[in-house]
């Protein structure tokens, strides 16, 4: 899961770098739905949590191209948040996996009456998150032009611009004149 999340960072950044000159900018979120399992004796059914799972940006030099590039990123996103809601939330023994998969080398360390305790806990954690998965939503692809746009200059820049030109800002050349 780690190298898939490196791949997608990776091909993130390189989407940012060969679109250096790119003007209009895409971004898009997708987060994934899921609630506890009802307890036997309870008749009413558990909230649904949502979570966030990524934001995706791309630029383009068009709208249409920055678009092109999001969708298989959200397509890519959308599957794995599904993959990782089922893992966490409907497989017990994913769920442990995961926990000692990310634990890394730490584990092999610990000595008996730490690991029995270890195991212990990550058993309760991740029957506390067993539960059902709703389903993987995105946010609807929003757009900015960020071409730098060339305003007219405005009246009072004009002037500025008019009196500096005649070498002070009351107009005058700059010299002093001698009253009399």
């Amino acid at each position: 899961m780690k190298n898939i999340k490196i791949y997608l960072f990776a091909t993130t950044i390189l989407g940012f770098v060969s679109h250096a000159t790119a003007e209009v900018s895409c971004v898009s979120t997708v987060s994934f739905k899921w609630s506890l399992a009802p307890a036997p004796d309870s008749k009413e059914s558990p909230a649904i949590n949502e979570e966030h799972w990524t934001t995706i940006t791309t630029k383009g030099a068009t709208e249409g191209e920055a678009k092109k590039v999001l969708q298989p990123l959200i397509e890519r996103n959308r599957y794995e948040a599904g993959a990782f809601c089922r893992q966490l939330h409907e497989n017990l023994s994913g769920c442990m996996a995961a926990r000692y998969v990310s634990m890394g080398g730490a584990y092999s360390n610990l000595g008996f009456t730490a690991r029995k305790s270890m195991d212990d806990a990550i058993k309760v954690d991740c029957e506390k998150l067993q539960g059902k998965c709703h389903g993987v939503f995105t946010t609807n692809v929003e757009c900015i032009d960020s071409t730098p746009k060339e305003e007219p200059a405005s009246d009072a820049a004009a002037e500025g611009a008019e009196k500096d030109k005649k070498g002070g800002k009351d107009g005058k050349d700059g010299k002093d004149e001698k009253k009399k």
